[in-house]
């Protein structure tokens, strides 16, 4: 039996040679407090993605940069004073949870061996109907969306798109702009998240508020009120 991923290409049916297009930290499935979605680029893996829910797991790639910089904004907005990114990853193991989820634009993976300069190129070889149809998956556009993804898509407080200034992301970009006010779910855009673009990051995130609503989740996450 084969499977299609978001592009309709076939793909092999084991489990670890999928990459779920919508990811969630340990038990958060059956939780309650909200959280903040990050859709960033595409994958950093030499995987298919597939429609769906699917856990990740910082102890498996403790040196995402992009996971640990989101990972290090909560730690920032936590509440708590001299919580560092590591901690605040202990924290979310501890919990057996996190507020983070996590999505990208595109349905194709690239992996740290892509050279730099075919990146774009690739990201602009994707085939416009299979963004559009992977978007639909990650935003429950579809008829008979995904339960597990619209039960955590409800939780969402608001969405960082986050990186898709790059070249590559002009159409995934306005199809993600354009559905998240269509449903009102509120959104900021940033920086990618990454080391060397945190200061920028947190500077736009202060001067436009999104700080507060930051803090807001991490509150909740933590178990108090708003």
């Amino acid at each position: 039996m084969t499977k299609r991923d978001a592009t309709g290409a076939e793909t092999p049916t084991g489990a670890d040679a999928l990459h779920p297009s919508f990811l969630y930290y340990g038990e958060t499935t059956a939780k309650p407090f909200p959280l903040i979605l990050v859709i960033g680029r595409e994958p950093q893996v030499d995987k298919a993605v597939t429609p769906g829910a699917g856990p990740y797991d910082f102890r498996g790639s403790p040196r995402c940069a992009f996971w640990n910089s989101a990972a290090g904004l909560a730690a920032r907005y936590s509440g708590v004073p001299g919580m560092t990114t590591a901690a605040i990853k202990r924290e979310f193991q501890a919990a057996r949870a996190a507020p983070l989820v996590f999505a990208d634009a595109l349905p194709i993976g690239l992996s740290d061996k892509t050279p730099p300069r075919d990146k774009a190129r690739l990201r602009r070889a994707v085939p416009k109907a299979a963004i559009d149809r992977h978007l639909a998956y990650v935003l429950c556009l579809d008829d008979r969306p995904d339960p597990q993804v619209r039960s955590l898509l409800n939780r969402v407080e608001f969405v960082i798109l986050s990186g898709h200034a790059a070249p590559g992301f002009e159409y995934s970009s306005g199809v993600l702009v354009r559905h998240l006010e269509g449903l009102r779910i509120p959104f900021v855009r940033t920086a990618f998240l990454y080391g060397s673009n945190m200061p920028g990051i947190l500077s736009a995130l202060a001067a436009s508020g999104w700080d507060a609503r930051f803090g807001s989740v991490m509150r909740r996450f933590w178990g108090d009120s708003p």
